[in-house]
């Protein structure tokens, strides 16, 4: 474990804040976190957190914001195509002039070669950039959340059927919780030269066995429904979704089903000490968390 100076960026968001707090919990740091907010994080500086400023759009605002850390946690912006790619040079030339030793970088299964290139080509570009920067760095190669599965979940709940246009293709999904301990162990470790991770669950599975784990929990049977990546569009664009948002899920599907999200991989326990979440201790507590909200 390492004392060194730490920073993490998108302390506002979910994964970033989440990571804070188990570096708080684990005594580790100091710990420098920044964000374009960081009056609405006051809490975190009552515990020691120095709360920063930074604006990835404006490489001098992260300068002054890096100053003084060691080990960075870049977390991918919520930005898309070249305006990322731009954030994400500020960010490592500024850990770069700041003198950073180690950058941990959040990207995404299979960034270097995927069928879901529309989704990777900005972290293939960032880790191509970390790779040129002569900083030590951990790339995490994050797979698909755990929740992305609520909706589905949510739609088996009631009608019995998840529905699917990715046919046999299998994901190793990973919770959120892992992956902020998987950023929190990379970030705390004295590991100093440049690795490339791959953060999954412990299992793959398809459609028809993510229905039968859900049927599992239930205790009901649910059934995987098989359908073309039009009529996927189709009932995601009745179901409310806007047009441009179910061709992107389209699109997701048709590339699970050519296998982009086929990766299994020990590295998270490796890493953490620790194995990673299955994909059915997730799903029981996302309906544990939906009878609780019901019964509120």
């Amino acid at each position: 474990m390492t004392q060194l100076p730490i920073l993490i960026s998108g302390a506002s968001g979910r994964l970033g804040r989440r990571v804070i707090e188990i570096l708080l919990e684990q005594k580790l740091g100091p710990i420098i976190a920044t964000t374009r907010t960081p009056n609405t994080q006051a809490d975190l500086a009552e515990q020691g957190v120095d709360l920063r400023f930074a604006d990835f759009d404006e490489i001098s605002s992260l300068a002054a914001a890096f100053t003084g850390a060691k080990r960075i946690l870049l977390i991918s912006t919520n930005s898309f195509a070249e305006r990322r790619v731009i954030q994400h040079r500020n960010a490592i030339e500024a850990a770069k002039q700041v003198g950073a030793e180690h950058l941990v970088y959040t990207s995404f299964s299979k960034a270097s070669h995927s069928q879901l290139a529309f989704l990777t080509a900005d972290h293939t570009a960032t880790e191509s950039i970390l790779q040129e920067s002569g900083l030590g760095y951990t790339i995490l190669r994050n797979s698909f959340y755990a929740d992305k599965v609520n909706g589905a979940l949510a739609d088996a709940a009631s009608n019995g059927c998840i529905i699917s246009a990715a046919g046999r293709g299998r994901i190793a999904y990973i919770t959120r919780e892992d992956c902020a301990l998987a950023a929190a162990a990379a970030l705390s470790s004295t590991y100093q030269g440049k690795r490339v991770l791959n953060i999954t669950g412990p299992n793959l599975i398809d459609a028809n066995e993510l229905a039968t784990l859900a049927g599992e929990v239930l205790g009901t049977k649910i059934v995987a429904v098989s359908v073309t990546n039009e009529e996927f569009q189709s009932r995601a664009i009745a179901s409310g979704v806007p047009a441009p948002m179910a061709s992107l899920l389209a699109a997701i599907e048709r590339g699970i089903s050519q296998g982009a999200m086929e990766i299994q991989s020990d590295d998270f326990e490796h890493l953490t000490g620790r194995p990673a979440t299955p994909i059915i201790g997730s799903i029981g507590s996302y309906f544990s968390e939906s009878v609780r909200s019901t019964d509120a």
